[in-house]
């Protein structure tokens, strides 16, 4: 991680990149706007992603065209602790065609906007953190 990048960040700034970059069992899955990390955080891809994997994390950056988000977005995720999780709730995964493996699942809800009433919404809350 570029450190100088990071120094000049507001203390909100640095709580956001901490909180969608170093991942644990409370938020498995996490993402940010493109724009977001590039214009509103002035923080470049490559530090984004690289602090990211160096908290043990994985992560998958799709274009504005690939995804849910209108600038594009970078997810973030645990690989194997997503995996348990999908597996132990591939019923309702399964009512929405969303693939149980960890990768395949962040494609497709990154390209897929969720109601907020659907039987996958509270699984998707818990995931990010938010349940």
């Amino acid at each position: 991680m570029k450190n100088c990048e990071l120094e000049h960040l507001p203390e909100d700034m640095k709580y956001m990149f901490s909180r969608h970059t170093k991942l644990d069992a409370n938020k498995v899955v996490s993402y940010l706007p493109l724009n977001t990390i590039e214009n509103v955080m002035k923080v470049s891809l490559d530090t984004y992603t690289s602090a990211i994997e160096n908290n043990g994390g994985s992560y998958l950056v799709f274009g504005k065209n690939e995804c849910c988000i209108s600038s594009g977005a970078v997810y973030a995720f645990l690989p194997d602790e997503l995996g348990r999780i999908l597996i132990s709730n591939r019923d309702v995964l399964s009512e929405f065609d969303v693939p149980c493996e960890p990768t395949g699942f962040v494609r497709a809800i990154a390209g897929t906007w969720f109601g907020s009433e659907t039987s996958i919404m509270p699984l998707l809350k818990k995931l990010f953190g938010d349940a």
